[in-house]
């Protein structure tokens, strides 16, 4: 896609007219942007409505149904997609933005495999945008359990819970069960694939157990964690506390027969909770344009993509959230010291007044485009509570990262070029 590869070099619009027209589909739940055949779009829609209504039925999580609908985005090619990509090896991805799940998947390239990722990533999705905090581990072992799910259209029935896969991965675990439910632990962490498959697969016994082996003490136990988690309590103490034992003690204890045993279970499924009668029309070309920028603009954060250096002097101006719908709200003011090592944010404080005061940064350490920005707003206004340090990564004049340090995730927040 010649625009898309553009975005960042030549000005030209995104949304060409040469190119395949985007069409915008609608139901209930989804509102969907694609360029691929009609046939094809609607495939892929038809299987994600299938998956929320098997997902409404997994228990474990309270999934909202009174939500913005869900967002899909479906480029005809993979070379397309690629664009929107975080990750070069992404087979499609689901995520949480502004309030509503979003959906990013190609249309060409569809295999068993990515059809079960795609499904785990929207579990995931929805769990995020799900009431209450759950810990990283249970999201997992949910999406895990989620994306097991299987409708049986003839029967009319849902089968949840048994995954080949995680079963013989889980019978010989590899991760210490304690290591695994620490706040810290990141399954990504490893460059061994065998490492991760094994994290998943505890994941997935150990939400299995908790909510899908009929015990009541369990659900209520595992609820006495959340509310534990949710109030700050690492998620060590909170489970030793909740359950009696430590994990480890637990995979002895009831993880390994519960595993020799574990079962799979049936649901009736009807049609009626579907709304497969997706309307059609041409999409709005800002419509479009305005996602395909956004989701190029956040992969190219993530990615880090060479770009010429911008030089400080480039940022003082209006910025703010990067969002889908291109509108600039609630900004940030950036203004450089004359000397070129302060940078003021206009309205980034509250006092203890109550009044807005400019945060003031000391700019640190440049490294190429990145630059630790030291908080010294106390040093003024000595009644700011300080929040931590920032790093400011530029790879573009219209978008840049504005991360706390230490940052779990490189641009979790993007901004965007707003005005003069």
């Amino acid at each position: 896609m010649a625009a898309l590869l553009a975005a960042f070099g030549v000005a030209q619009p995104l949304f060409a007219a040469d190119e395949r027209p985007w069409y915008r589909y609608e139901n209930d739940f989804f509102i969907a942007y694609s360029n691929a055949s009609n046939w094809k779009a609607r495939k892929i829609l038809e299987d994600l409505e299938y998956f929320r209504g098997a997902a409404l039925r997994v228990p474990g999580i309270e999934l909202p149904v009174d939500t913005e609908k869900t967002l899909v985005l479906i480029p005809a090619t993979q070379e397309e997609f690629a664009v929107l990509a975080e990750n070069e090896n992404s087979v499609g991805f689901a995520q949480p933005l502004e309030g509503r799940t979003v959906i990013v998947f190609p249309a060409s390239g569809r295999t068993m495999k990515s059809k079960y990722i795609l499904h785990h990533e929207y579990a995931h999705a929805l769990a995020h945008v799900a009431p209450g905090l759950y810990p990283q581990w249970y999201i997992e072992g949910f999406a895990e359990i989620a994306s097991s799910a299987v409708v049986h259209k003839r029967r009319r029935s849902i089968f949840i819970g048994l995954n080949e896969g995680r079963y013989q991965d889980a019978s010989e675990p590899k991760i210490d069960w304690d290591e695994l439910i620490n706040d810290a632990f990141d399954a990504h962490d490893f460059d061994d694939v065998e490492l991760t498959a094994s994290a998943y697969a505890q994941y997935w016994l150990l939400a299995h157990y908790l909510t899908m082996s009929g015990s009541t003490d369990n659900i209520s136990r595992l609820e006495q964690y959340f509310a534990q988690v949710e109030n700050g309590t690492p998620s060590a103490d909170a489970f030793q506390a909740s359950f009696g034992v430590t994990p480890t003690e637990l995979w002895e204890l009831e993880l390994k027969p519960y595993l020799r045993r574990i079962p799979e279970y049936r649901h009736p499924f009807s049609r009626d909770v579907l709304d497969t009668s997706f309307d059609r029309e041409p999409a709005h070309p800002d419509e479009v344009e305005s996602l395909l920028t956004f989701f190029t603009h956040k992969a190219e954060m993530v990615r880090g993509s060479e770009r010429p250096l911008r030089p400080l002097a480039s940022l003082p101006g209006v910025w703010d959230h990067l969002r889908m719908d291109d509108q600039c709200t609630e900004t940030l003011t950036f203004r450089l010291s004359d000397g070129g090592d302060v940078l003021v944010m206009e309205d980034f404080y509250s006092g203890s007044n109550g009044k807005s005061v400019p945060g003031v940064f000391r700019i640190g350490h440049n490294y190429g485009r990145e630059f630790i920005l030291h908080n010294v707003t106390g040093e003024q206004f000595p009644d700011v509570t300080l929040t931590p340090n920032y790093q400011l990564s530029v790879r573009s004049d219209r978008v840049l990262c504005f991360d706390e340090v230490p940052a779990t995730e490189l641009c979790a927040r993007v901004l965007q070029r707003c005005g003069n």
